[in-house]
């Protein structure tokens, strides 16, 4: 479940999403999100059954942080280039995926669990999302055929 439920995020956070009317957010989301980041900026929120996604700046770069609806922060997301990941993580991509490019790259802070960072590939057959481990530990998260 917990896997299936940080797939969700995941999903939420690597494809791009639509701009909509503003989002009436409860209370105690918006006192842990102004509590967390202070000097945030352009924050726009998007609310589902399950969590709240607050969209924002922090010292001009893109973030996203993730609430459950009882004001939990669950983690945070930012976009990072493939030089932030561990070496080791480094060659298993340049070795095991070579025949691969790199779309997209993020580092989510799991509240509890600490930093994960995820990389999406893509090459003629098939689009993957690889999980990193803070070690550099490599695995595949998703992998879809086109």
């Amino acid at each position: 479940m917990k896997k299936l439920f940080i797939a969700a995020i995941m999903v939420v956070t690597l494809t791009a999403s639509a701009f909509a009317a503003p989002v009436k957010v409860n209370v105690r989301i918006t006192s842990s999100f102004e509590k967390d980041f202070a000097t945030a900026t352009n924050l726009s929120w998007t609310l589902n059954n399950s969590y709240a996604k607050a969209s924002f700046l922090l010292d001009g770069k893109a973030v996203e942080a993730f609430y459950d609806l009882g004001g939990e922060k669950i983690g945070v997301s930012k976009a990072i280039t493939v030089s932030c990941l561990p070496k080791k993580a480094q060659s298993v991509l340049t070795s095991k995926y070579a025949d691969y490019k790199v779309t997209e790259a993020i580092s989510f802070d799991k509240a509890e669990e600490g930093e994960t960072h995820y990389v999406s590939m893509e090459n003629e057959k098939s689009k993957v999302v690889l999980e990193v481990s803070a070690a550099g530990d490599v695995s595949l998260f998703s992998k879809k055929l086109k």
